[in-house]
């Protein structure tokens, strides 16, 4: 049950992005079939609140976590491979994520 909230909470946050996805079963079916439940919780601590592609660092993120930093390195890394972040430089030279748009 808490794998199942997590997608549903994931959804809820992609929906507050400036171009959100509307939720929908749908949506949920996409989430639970290409993202781990720790991929899940990852995606939920990036911010909805930024201009598109500007990204965040990795210590924004891992206040937001509970795990380490070489656990959050790489799940933000197979959430990269997978599409679901923009990765750049953030304006002080760090590794920096953000959730795409739609």
């Amino acid at each position: 049950m808490e794998d199942q909230d997590v997608y549903q909470r994931l959804a809820v946050h992609l929906n507050n992005l400036g171009m959100g996805y509307p939720v929908r079963d749908t949506l949920l079916e996409i989430l639970k079939e290409n993202l781990t439940p720790s991929e899940a919780e990852t995606a939920l601590a990036l911010p909805t609140g930024v201009a598109p592609f500007s990204p965040v660092s990795i210590d924004t993120i891992l206040d937001k976590v509970t795990l380490s930093r070489d656990e959050l390195k790489a799940v933000l890394e197979r959430l990269a491979r997978k599409g679901f972040l923009y990765v750049a430089k953030t304006p002080d030279g760090q590794d920096g994520y953000a959730l795409h748009q739609v």
